[in-house]
C-alpha cells in the first residue's frame, strides 16, 4: 500500500494517471495531494559525465562528444565547466624539490615570430613547478621562470 508523503495516510490512495516517463502517479483523497512514490532519478549518470570530461581532456570537441554520448552539446559544455570550476585555483606544489628539470618547446607563432614554451618539472613527483612563454631565447628570459619556481637542490 502507498503512503502519502504529505499526510502519511495509507487509506484512500487512488491511482491518478502516469508521468511522462511512465511512473504511476497517485492521488491522496485525504489531503488532495498528487505524488509519485517511486520517482525516477533526473539527469545523467556520473559515469557519463566523467566519460565526457575525459574525452574533452583527450582533445575531442564538445559536439563530437555530444554525438557520441547522445546528449546535447551544451550539456557537455556545462559538465566540463563544472569539472573545471571544481579544480583548485593553484596547482599542488611539492614541499621539497630535489631535482628540477627545464624543458623547452620551440614553435613558430606566425610566419617569422618564434616562441619557446619553457616548463619546469619536478623529476620525483612529475609536478609542473612553473611555465612561461619566452619570445627571445636567452638566459635572462629563462631566469625569471627559475626565480619564480620553488628552489631545487639540483
Amino acid at each position: 500500500m502507498n503512503t502519502c508523503p504529505s499526510c502519511q495516510s495509507t487509506a484512500r490512495q487512488v491511482k491518478n494517471s502516469q508521468t511522462a516517463s511512465g511512473n504511476q502517479r497517485y492521488w491522496c483523497r485525504m489531503c488532495g495531494r498528487k505524488y509519485t512514490p517511486d520517482a525516477k532519478a533526473h539527469g545523467y549518470p556520473a559515469e557519463t559525465r566523467a566519460t565526457a570530461a575525459r574525452m574533452y581532456v583527450d582533445g575531442s570537441s564538445l559536439r563530437w562528444i555530444a554525438r557520441h554520448l547522445g546528449v546535447v552539446h551544451q550539456t557537455v559544455s556545462n559538465w566540463v565547466t563544472a569539472q573545471a570550476d571544481a579544480l583548485p585555483a593553484a596547482p599542488p606544489q611539492p614541499a621539497a624539490v630535489e631535482t628540477a628539470e627545464l624543458d623547452e618547446l620551440f614553435t613558430f607563432v606566425t610566419h617569422k615570430n618564434r616562441a619557446s614554451i619553457v616548463t619546469e618539472v619536478d623529476r620525483a613527483t612529475r609536478c609542473i613547478l612553473g611555465w612561461d612563454v619566452v619570445w627571445e631565447r636567452s638566459l635572462d628570459g629563462m631566469q625569471d621562470l627559475v626565480e619564480r619556481s620553488p628552489q631545487a637542490d639540483q
